[in-house]
């Protein structure tokens, strides 16, 4: 993943109209990086090519899961690819469709909530001027 990664070589940390701020560098870390930053689509490029030469993972492109069905030996798993639909079963499944998974409410499973009150805000940025490897 080197060619896609950035080193952290400083960290600010502040509260914009408080008091006070930390900074670290490589220096307080041995000399090495506090950190690494890593662009997503090359994360995700060089994952899908580690399981793509996995000769025990066969990776689906282009497919939906539209349903599960318990069945001997685990579940039995229907999705959909632009060739049309297939069936196959799985002694191992993971949902990892999402909050609302309709994979998950077909099943009758169940989920508990629990509100954090905090808010989270993802977004990708660009800069005019570059960031030096400082992570603020």
């Amino acid at each position: 993943m080197a060619p896609f990664a950035t080193a952290i070589e400083r960290i600010h940390v502040s509260d914009q109209g408080s008091w006070g701020l930390s900074q670290f560098t490589r220096q307080d870390n041995n000399q090495l990086p506090l950190g690494q930053v890593v662009e997503n689509a090359g994360l995700q490029r060089t994952l899908h090519q580690a399981l793509e030469q996995q000769p025990s993972i066969e990776v689906i492109a282009a497919s939906r899961v539209t349903a599960l069905r318990p069945c001997a030996g685990g579940m039995q798993v229907v999705w959909q690819t632009p060739a049309g639909e297939h069936t196959d079963t799985a002694s191992l499944v993971i949902l990892a469709d999402g909050a609302d998974s309709p994979l998950r409410q077909s099943l009758g499973i169940s989920v508990r909530e629990v509100p954090y009150e905090q808010t989270a805000l993802v977004a990708n940025v660009r800069f005019s001027l570059p960031h030096g490897g400082c992570a603020f």
